[in-house]
């Protein structure tokens, strides 16, 4: 019965996902904040992956994201940059920055009264990891636990290119990471690059 419920979920959505083509984005580039990504070809006639700007999957005010339509599979981007003279000051440590992230996600941040999560323990972690357009990154795998004691599983990369901060969480289900963590999540991650920053006149 549930997989029948599922199927059919599935076909309305794809049939939404057709009705709709025109309007999917494969690129996405933030101009104000410096950075770029892409969203693979999905084969076949529907295009199931999205690009977007500003809004994400994991975190609501990403600034630029690929998401699966049908399935749960993301992949969002927030950069940072040194306030003042950036020739002066440089980056904690990733392992530091890595640290800092993890603990983000179990405090209240801005307007919150409560944190997202009540904790989040480490699975996998590398400090030697490496996204392909932006050089050295510290990947850490999560497993977070929300205060209904739900869980989930997300995988964040930390890394400094031109004294640039790239934070990128990549979140999914046990299914979304079987199918597409290897394949499509890599070429997603390879495709994160800074571009040229357009200031607003």
């Amino acid at each position: 019965m549930v997989r029948i419920a599922r199927a059919g979920l599935i076909a309305v959505v794809l049939a939404g996902v057709a009705a709709t083509q025109d309007k999917v984005e494969l690129f996405a580039q933030n101009t104000e904040e410096g950075v770029e990504i892409r969203a693979p070809r999905s084969p076949g006639k529907d295009q199931l992956w999205e690009a977007q700007v500003g809004k994400g999957k994991f975190w609501g005010n990403s600034h630029v994201s690929v998401y699966h339509k049908v399935e749960n599979f993301s992949v969002d981007v927030i950069v940072g940059r040194l306030p003042g003279k950036q020739m002066n000051e440089s980056w904690s440590p990733l392992e530091e920055i890595a640290k800092n992230e993890r603990e983000k996600l179990t405090k209240p941040q801005g307007d919150q009264k409560e944190a997202s999560y009540k904790e989040a323990r480490v699975k996998e972690e590398d400090p030697k990891a490496k996204l392909p357009s932006l050089g050295r990154a510290h990947m850490q795998r999560l497993t977070l636990t929300d205060a209904k004691d739900g869980k989930r599983e997300i995988t964040q990369y930390i890394s400094v290119s031109a004294n640039v901060l790239y934070v990128v969480v990549v979140s999914y289900d046990a299914e979304g990471f079987k199918k597409f963590f290897a394949r499509e999540g890599q070429a997603i991650l390879s495709t994160i690059k800074q571009c040229k920053i357009v200031k607003k006149k």
